[in-house]
């Protein structure tokens, strides 16, 4: 199975270390976090990683080369930063099939990718791996009707959240969505997102679904939320 994982950002809030490194190469526990994500993924039995590359390129195709654990590594580059809907497209005539979507800044333990790299539906849909928080108003907000997803609302008013279950931006998606990524207009940022891309797909009347995910996260938004996934202990690192 093949994946896509978004790593052309420079992660501004991680500076001035991403300064010197971009922000995918940024070491947790003495290695960088997208080794972590290669490791967990192939595990769950990714077999092609698609690599989503532009700050720093370089020092990224130096350090894991045209494969990892044996996988082969292909690697494309976006120019600008033109949002994720964007770097998503840069693969659309490479992909065959159903695909892994996931970002270079989260890592989850192997078992969560498995729900989405293992799932099977009654229909062909997308899966979106979901987890419940205790401050929404920071996520993606997925608005959800029994294993469904109905709409996303990207970072709500707090008290005005539909619910507390977020998106991971852990996707299994399937070909078909690239018609909908083509169809994404550019957001208040100015940037193609992949969330309005899956918004053009529910509202062709294609599903979405959702799985939860139990296991631990570690999510790299900021320099405390690296600090903060140094310390953990090893129990509470994603396995």
């Amino acid at each position: 199975m093949q994946s896509i994982i978004l790593a052309g950002g420079r992660g501004t809030r991680l500076a001035p270390i991403t300064d010197v490194v971009p922000k995918c190469l940024v070491e947790i526990k003495g290695r960088p976090m997208l080794e972590w994500i290669l490791e967990k993924i192939i595990a769950a039995g990714i077999n092609e990683v698609n690599l989503i590359v532009g700050y720093k390129r370089e020092m990224i195709e130096e350090h894991f080369g045209p494969e990892f654990e044996g996988v082969k590594i292909n690697y494309f580059l976006q120019k600008e930063q033109l949002g994720t809907a964007h770097a998503v497209s840069l693969c659309e005539r490479h992909m065959k099939g159903d695909f892994l979507l996931a970002n270079g800044d989260v890592i989850i333990g192997t078992r969560e990718y498995e729900k989405l790299t293992r799932a099977r539906t009654k229909r062909p849909c997308g899966i979106v791996l979901a987890r419940k928080v205790s401050d929404p108003s920071r996520f993606g907000v997925l608005k959800v009707s029994g294993a469904e997803v109905v709409d996303i609302i990207e970072k709500p008013r707090p008290g005005k959240e539909p619910g507390n279950i977020v998106s991971t931006g852990t996707y299994m998606l399937g070909k078909d969505i690239f018609g909908s990524v083509r169809q994404t207009s550019p957001s208040k940022r100015n940037e193609f997102e992949i969330v309005d891309s899956l918004l053009n797909y529910i509202a062709t009347g294609k599903s979405i679904e959702y799985r939860m995910c139990k296991g631990p996260i570690v999510d790299i938004s900021s320099f405390e939320d690296l600090v903060a996934a140094n310390n953990l202990p090893e129990k509470e690192f994603p396995q």
